[in-house]
């Protein structure tokens, strides 16, 4: 991180990118409206968990809990 070779937003962004292609998969893979909440609740989750744990982590959770709910 001194070395500024650590770029958090790349982190987070890498991750934000994976979770919208398992979002879409998960909207075309869905059988009902039921399993596809299921599908996305379980997506977000993990997402958030990933996240998390990387620097930037506390910050994308912040503006995610102020972002309007996708859904």
């Amino acid at each position: 991180m001194a070395e500024g070779l650590y770029q958090p937003h790349l982190v987070v962004e890498g991750e934000a990118q994976q979770w919208f292609s398992q979002a879409d998969a998960a909207v075309h893979a869905a059988a009902d409206s039921h399993q596809l909440a299921d599908l996305l609740t379980a997506q977000v989750l993990h997402f958030l968990a990933r996240v998390t744990k990387a620097p930037a982590g506390a910050f994308v959770t912040r503006r995610l809990q102020e972002a309007a709910p996708y859904y």
